[in-house]
């Protein structure tokens, strides 16, 4: 029996096995705990919102506690007329799915993968809007970031997550696996929007393909010297070939540049006016890339530096766009579009997205 009473029912008590919150302390996250107990047989189980047993009567305890959901798996999904979106709710909201043409375009090997966003905080931690670093070889031993909100609203979707530590095990007091670290006060997440009615002129049906995307972040304290990715994502290894794309070239072809990469090598490209990168299949009939005007976000973002990056990994690829400097505390939003189809399509929906303002 999990209990709040030493030595409830007659129970002998064997040790703690953690420390809840109090209402007026639970950090966002949080809920109620329950404890589930089955009169026909007087067992009593802990469960919550997410896990619950039938044949259980529920106790609501006052004290909280951050939940689980007992699988590996809980996708939000968001259909669009051309891009089929699924979160994990799990794995802190992180686009686990996304579909475009047939094609499944994100890897999700484990909870640090994904489209999501983390931070590096220059001491080697890294928090992340997924989780921890375990994969699926054990789906149990996945710990995916705790969820505060999630849901659908017409073609918007917003999750929000408190981050883990990926390297849990080097920041916590055991080097166990099960010992979570949490930043508790953080909150990262993102706003997607599907089917917006951007102003492209002649290149409007490229509307469907394309994703308004807000990364949402607060921190309580002033952090110097910081990396978030705004966001990243990481694609099967037939996603093999990778470019750079300056959108503020007249000539599509001056601005785009395929960059070669071996196994385990990254590459940051010389930051445009306006444009990013993308990822496509050897064909080039699937590709994946996000474009930021990075002027203009700067201009906004005082003290930032925003930057691109393809990696190219032995299992995965990835690209990512980042944002390094000071950030206040409070919080923050930084707006970027996500692209999906054909390598022409994404080239002509960047060049096009610059031409028109954004």
């Amino acid at each position: 029996m999990t209990s709040f009473v030493s030595g409830e029912g007659g129970y002998t008590t064997e040790g703690i096995l953690g420390h809840a919150w109090l209402s007026s302390a639970a950090p966002s996250g949080t809920v109620k705990m329950l404890r589930g107990v089955n009169p026909s047989i007087g067992d009593h189980a802990l469960m919550n919102p997410n896990y619950l047993i039938s044949g259980y009567n529920q106790e609501i305890f006052s004290n909280y506690a951050y939940p689980r959901f007992n699988k590996a798996e809980e996708l939000l999904t968001l259909q669009g007329s051309a891009i089929q979106v699924k979160s994990n709710l799990v794995a802190g909201g992180t686009v686990w799915e996304l579909w475009w043409n047939g094609k499944q375009f994100i890897d999700h090997k484990d909870y640090g993968r994904e489209m999501q966003s983390s931070l590096n905080l220059g001491n080697g931690a890294l928090p992340t809007e997924g989780g921890d670093k375990w994969s699926d070889s054990n789906p149990f031993y996945m710990h995916g970031s705790p969820i505060i909100e999630a849901y659908n609203n017409g073609a918007t979707q917003i999750t929000s997550a408190v981050p883990l530590e990926w390297f849990n095990d080097s920041f916590n007091t055991s080097g166990n696996q099960h010992e979570l670290v949490i930043y508790k006060d953080f909150k990262l997440g993102k706003k997607l929007k599907l089917d917006q009615a951007l102003n492209l002129g002649n290149y409007n049906y490229l509307n469907s393909q394309i994703i308004t995307y807000e990364t949402n972040f607060y921190t309580p304290t002033d952090l110097t010297n910081v990396h978030i990715e705004v966001p990243t994502t990481y694609l099967p290894t037939e996603f093999s070939r990778f470019f750079e794309i300056d959108a503020s070239k007249s000539n599509l072809n001056d601005g785009l540049t395929e960059v070669f990469l071996n196994v385990n090598e990254s590459k940051q490209s010389p930051k445009p006016l306006a444009g990013g990168i993308a990822i496509a299949t050897n064909n080039l009939n699937y590709a994946m890339g996000i474009y930021i005007n990075v002027n203009m976000v700067e201009s906004q973002d005082v003290g930032s530096n925003y930057y691109f990056r393809n990696w190219k990994f032995e299992n995965t690829s990835k690209w990512s766009a980042g944002r390094y400097g000071t950030i206040t505390s409070g919080n923050h939003t930084y707006k970027s579009y996500v692209i999906v189809g054909t390598l022409d399509n994404v080239r002509v929906a960047m060049r096009t997205l610059y031409l028109n303002g954004y």
